[in-house]
């Protein structure tokens, strides 16, 4: 009995294109685009599918303005639409909680859990016996164009780039945005350590909105740091984006892979940039230490991000060009020069910023 030699894979050649020397191999330089306005209403068809049936209409037909639900057992519904919160005339069941509960795929130590082919996120609230009785739900959105005034500086500041915001102003939306451009240049080499399953959406495949760039999920949160690393060590990261730096472990590992020459956009929380440097847990990659004797903030090297933008209201952003010089002026209660950006129209204007007060 006579065996046969594997097969060969085929490739179909074509010629050769002038624009693009590989077309031959079916190799193209580009994505084609998807259709965004699908692809926002499919994420809000995958929320609604784990919604409990009363919520359904309210989410299919007002979806496009919620920014956040709470629904927490035997209280009332809340729905935040444009900035301001509004409540059901009925109380949420014991068995809505339960169809969520039943909906959701495996819930992270941080008490998150993400949805497959969509932005969104869900966050359970436990009692002091660990039973949920409880969820907030994030409704993300990809807002293309949103970070397109702020190119120039996301591509050529030479240096890492720190986002503070507040929950609320739009932080993780500009985001996803700003990793759009910066893998139009990076490519794969992009990556986006995405602890929360929040910038690329939860699975394997993530939400179109990231486009050329690469995706690392990371399991639990606490192994952020080791994700981080591998990304450079593993994939040749050159950009490395990480949405929410938490612990100290977070900040250290940004001081070792900048030191790298590894380009790094984290997110931080602080309603401003002086909150963000007064918190233990970032001073790693601010540069910043606490003298013993006065029990004041010292600036005790520069911080490994050279710019920082600062998302104080939705669409709004300060950027600070120089965060070295930001934060010396911060701790000494100096005004310092910054740019105010109108992100919907792109207008900006230069002014002298006061930061408040920091906790020394």
């Amino acid at each position: 009995m006579s065996s046969q030699a594997p097969m060969e894979p085929v490739i179909e050649r074509t010629e050769p294109s002038s624009t693009n020397p590989y077309a031959r191999y079916n190799l193209r330089p580009r994505l084609e685009e998807p259709d965004w306005e699908e692809v926002e209403a499919q994420g809000l068809r995958l929320l609604i599918e784990k919604l409990p049936h009363r919520i359904q209409p309210i989410v299919e037909d007002l979806g496009h303005k919620i920014e956040e639900i709470v629904l927490i057992e035997n209280d009332y519904a809340s729905f935040r639409i444009d900035g301001k919160e509004y409540y059901s005339s009925w109380l949420v069941g014991p068995h809505e909680i339960e169809y969520i509960k039943s909906k959701l795929g495996n819930i992270k130590s941080n008490g998150r859990v993400g949805i497959e082919g969509a932005l969104h996120r869900i966050s359970v609230r436990r009692d002091v016996q660990g039973l949920i009785y409880g969820v907030t739900i994030r409704i993300g959105r990809a807002i293309r164009g949103l970070a397109e005034p702020l190119r120039d500086y996301l591509l050529e500041s030479g240096g890492s780039i720190l986002v503070v915001g507040a929950p609320g102003t739009g932080k993780t939306t500009l985001l996803r945005d700003a990793v759009r451009i910066v893998a139009d240049r990076y490519g794969r080499r992009c990556v986006v350590v995405d602890s929360s399953s929040e910038i690329g959406g939860e699975g394997r495949k993530p939400h179109p909105v990231l486009a050329k760039a690469s995706r690392m999920a990371v399991p639990d949160p606490k192994e952020q740091p080791n994700k981080m690393l591998e990304a450079v060590a593993n994939h040749s990261a050159q950009v490395v984006v990480v949405d929410e730096l938490g612990w100290i472990e977070d900040a250290r590992t940004v001081e070792i892979i900048a030191g790298k020459g590894v380009k790094v956009i984290a997110t931080v929380h602080g309603s401003h940039l002086g909150e963000a440097i007064a918190n233990p847990a970032y001073f790693p990659a601010l540069g910043i230490g606490k003298q013993p004797i006065q029990r004041v903030l010292v600036q005790e090297k520069p911080p490994v991000f050279k710019i920082a933008m600062e998302a104080f209201r939705l669409g709004r952003l300060r950027l600070y060009l120089d965060l070295n010089r930001a934060i010396e002026d911060i701790l000494k209660g100096r005004p310092t020069e910054v740019l105010e950006f109108d992100l919907k129209t792109g207008h900006y204007e230069r002014v002298q910023h006061t930061s408040e007060s920091i906790s020394k």
